[in-house]
């Protein structure tokens, strides 16, 4: 057994922590391509500890996620699926990706990047 430590929630550390699953739960929702069988490993760099994979849906959702499980920050070439703007999901930032391009990861951190027509 593993019971839930509620209290835990009354903590700053608890609280960020039920605030990322909530961000990483409404990125599910939002996106149908993190729910589909649309999958495909990108990219997988064994000295940087790191895995980018794609994943897409029949109505043209394309997410792509960059996993480092390093303590390292490294940066690595990414081939986006398609041309144009990149939501970074969890920070927010908008890239525009043209061909292959180098991304920086944090370390022990995921970026996932959704596709979007508009800035």
């Amino acid at each position: 057994p593993n019971p839930l430590h509620w209290e835990k929630l009354q903590t700053t550390a608890g609280q960020a922590l039920f605030e990322h699953y909530r961000r990483l739960f409404r990125l599910r929702r939002e996106h149908p391509a993190l729910r589909s069988d649309g999958l495909t490993l990108r990219a997988v760099y064994p000295d940087k500890k790191t895995v980018l994979f794609h994943r897409w849906d029949a109505e043209g959702d394309d997410v792509l996620v960059a996993i480092n499980f390093s303590a390292q920050s490294p940066a690595v070439r990414v081939a986006f699926p398609q041309e144009g703007h990149w939501c970074e999901e969890l920070s927010g930032r908008v890239i525009t990706a043209r061909g292959e391009m180098e991304i920086a990861l944090e370390p022990w951190h995921a970026a996932v990047y959704s596709h979007t027509v508009e800035i």
